[in-house]
């Protein structure tokens, strides 16, 4: 039995970044062997180890042949006589296909894989196992993001044909937005928007988007705007710059999260509140229950940094978003127990009209 380091943390060791965690990868064992050893088996389709201590992942070498036209339909195939080199060629980027022996540190590359990393290149390694695989279409715009590479022409190129044979229409929304959102952690985001264009994965995926950001010009605007900020601000700013209502294609298209797209949604509702300057307290009150509900403060707080970053500053808004935190500050700690004579109330429609009535006596002025 022999351990190897492989894949993402073989590769950012040779770029210079500390890797996030370990892959391992096993050659010549059995499944029993592992788990005579102490180790938890967790995979399904494959075998899938954990150590029994450091819990790290360690996965028996396999080959695979495609089955279906999902991205999951592979048959896989495992057995000790499965060689490094075979596992190693079935991934799918040269720069993802290296691994360190564990005991000697020697790096084994069977594709030349350290030559591509030294000159920033994604290259696939086999034209017909990348294309066996659509969710790859989509890796390469990340990787494009994460690691601030190239594509390499051919790579490019196969791409673009996987695309034109709408193998996209494959992928489920929920592989598509886990794509989208390891891009959105990146501080190049745009990269992977603008690969995306390049090979038309975004043309397929987002039609009702992907015509604003043909424009170059715009992929800079989104890089100017992105480069410091979170994944879910990044994700809102990629979809607001476009100016179109087009909120429901958010869950429509990708599995993007409620939340991500209440914030959008937030934005287009409550900008032109927060920009007049002859907004009153009750439409401000109304803006910071709608937005907050008087419980979460973060996406109040998450409001103003897109406003921020989406509009130039002015006294207006920074003035009504000050207001809309003074009027949450107040208004939180308030319960309807607290109204003079709660006890005789009606418990009826007049009920809401007269807590309305209190919390706004309560912030007159703001």
């Amino acid at each position: 039995m022999k351990i190897y380091k492989v894949g993402g943390c073989v590769r950012d060791k040779l770029i210079g970044k500390i890797p996030h965690d370990n892959d391992y990868l096993v050659i010549g064992a059995t499944p029993k062997q592992m788990l005579d050893l102490g180790y938890k088996q967790v995979g399904k389709t494959f075998p899938v180890f954990l150590h029994p201590e450091t819990k790290e992942e360690y996965a028996l070498a396999r080959k695979e042949i495609k089955i279906g036209t999902k991205h999951s339909d592979f048959l896989f195939i495992f057995s000790p006589d499965i060689t490094l080199s075979e596992d190693l060629v079935r991934r799918d980027f040269t720069c993802n296909a290296l691994a360190e022996d564990t005991q000697t540190g020697e790096i084994i590359d069977c594709v030349g894989g350290r030559k591509d990393i030294e000159k920033k290149i994604l290259r696939h390694i086999n034209d017909v196992h990348f294309q066996e695989d659509p969710l790859r279409v989509l890796r390469m715009c990340r990787f494009a993001a994460q690691l601030r590479f190239d594509i390499a022409a051919d790579t490019m190129n196969l791409a673009i044909k996987m695309v034109q044979n709408n193998m996209l229409a494959h992928l489920s929304k929920e592989r598509v937005w886990e794509e989208f959102y390891k891009a959105l952690l990146c501080p190049d985001f745009y990269r992977f928007i603008s690969t995306g264009i390049q090979c038309g994965a975004l043309q397929k995926l987002l039609p009702e988007i992907s015509e604003f950001y043909k424009n170059k010009a715009n992929i800079e605007l989104l890089k100017q705007k992105t480069l410091h900020s979170t994944p879910k601000i990044r994700f809102a700013v990629f979809w607001l710059l476009n100016r179109n209502n087009i909120e429901s294609a958010v869950t429509k298209k990708i599995h993007t999260p409620n939340d991500y797209a209440v914030l959008i949604k937030n934005y287009r509702l409550y900008t032109d509140t927060l920009l007049n300057s002859k907004t009153t307290t009750e439409e401000l009150y109304d803006t910071t229950v709608a937005i907050t509900g008087l419980i979460n403060t973060s996406r109040l707080n998450e409001l103003a940094e897109l406003i921020n970053i989406m509009l130039e500053p002015q006294s207006t808004l920074e003035k009504n978003l000050a207001r809309c935190n003074r009027i949450f500050t107040i208004c939180k700690p308030i319960r309807a127990t607290d109204m003079p004579d709660f006890s005789q109330l009606p418990k009826d429609k007049n009920f809401g009209i007269a807590y309305r009535r209190y919390i706004l006596q309560k912030i007159s002025g703001l």
